[in-house]
């Protein structure tokens, strides 16, 4: 009978944050050494066929506040990589581990900076069951620009919103590069993309949630001609690597909570069926990424919030939202 299970992946996750924050903190590597050893968490097993040969799989998740579950009323239960990491059992017939290591705040250049990357390199690298892949980010890289778009779309705030993308994409490609080359050749990766959790009617700034779409998709129309997702798709594309692709199919606002930043169990379980849609069972019997998700134009709600600026956000606005991220998405 397939299971899930979280424990060893919970784990390590934990220990991810643990190392950030002892890093934040000033406590260096001696510390973190210190503090591994308190909590009994060890290296993952080497790699060997023999000792993966136990009808079990695993899926390593990768990300911001959206893979780590916030607002999820259970996020090991009804996040969506523990939505995915129960469909894969169904589908394999596994047993089936759920690494999650994602950090509520994160963006592109700290996954790879501050250790997500690292440790899901050395899970990837030491394990031959790794059975499936999945990364969401790039929304928190936005908050970088509150200050200098707080006018409007000026030319300064045109300009560092391109830095900013091509900042998510060398950061995004150099993530994916990176998890490919660590892992057994062919392990499906599957990348998320962002929907509009403005949308919300109870969020206070669902006035701009229709900008907030072309920021996220872009439009011609509105001189905005790529958005965050089109990023994320055309990293995909050139690396060969699938798209969840959440910002067509998930319109309706009853998926978001009214913090503007988060999906609801619902929503949760929406964004899952969307990483579900995109792969497939391989020959192996562990899932195998479809040709229908690669790239096609079809958050976490940070880059959303990027709207609020746009539209010449207030300083009470922007208090909000730097509270929000503050809290790291918590």
């Amino acid at each position: 009978m397939p299971r899930g299970d979280s424990g060893g992946g919970a784990l390590i996750g934990r220990d991810v944050v643990m190392r950030r924050r002892l890093r934040r903190w000033g406590g260096g590597l001696a510390a973190v050494g210190v503090m591994i050893g308190l909590i009994g968490v060890s290296a993952p097993p080497a790699r060997s066929a023999e000792a993966n040969g136990g009808g079990t799989t695993v899926v390593l998740a990768l990300g911001d506040s959206l893979s780590a579950g916030v607002g999820a009323s259970d996020p090991e239960r009804t996040g969506y990589p523990a939505l995915i990491r129960d469909r894969v059992a169904v589908l394999t017939g596994l047993d089936v581990e759920l690494i999650n290591l994602a950090v509520p705040g994160e963006t592109s250049g700290s996954l790879i900076a501050e250790g997500q990357l690292e440790t899901a390199v050395a899970v990837l690298a030491s394990r031959d069951d790794v059975g499936l892949v999945t990364i969401n980010i790039g929304g928190n890289d936005a908050f970088g620009l509150l200050s200098v778009c707080a006018g409007g779309l000026t030319p300064e705030c045109r300009e560092a919103t391109a830095l900013t993308f091509a900042a998510v994409r060398a950061n995004l490609s150099e993530t994916i590069v990176r998890l490919r080359a660590a892992a057994v050749p062919g392990t499906p990766i599957v990348v998320g993309t962002y929907a509009n959790a403005l949308r919300n009617s109870g969020c206070a700034f669902n006035a701009a949630a229709g900008l907030a779409d072309v920021l996220l998709d872009g439009s011609t129309m509105a001189g905005v001609a790529v958005g965050l997702n089109d990023v994320i798709r055309g990293v995909a594309l050139a690396t060969g690597v699938a798209v969840a692709d959440a910002f067509f199919a998930l319109r309706d606002p009853d998926l978001f909570l009214a913090d503007c930043l988060h999906y609801n169990d619902a929503g949760y379980a929406a964004y899952a069926a969307r990483f579900n849609a995109v792969y497939r069972l391989g020959p192996t019997g562990l899932p195998n990424t479809g040709s229908g998700g690669l790239a096609s134009k079809g958050g976490s709600g940070e880059m959303l919030l990027l709207a609020l600026v746009m539209v010449g956000a207030s300083a009470g606005v922007g208090a909000v939202l730097m509270r929000a991220r503050d809290g790291r998405g918590a």
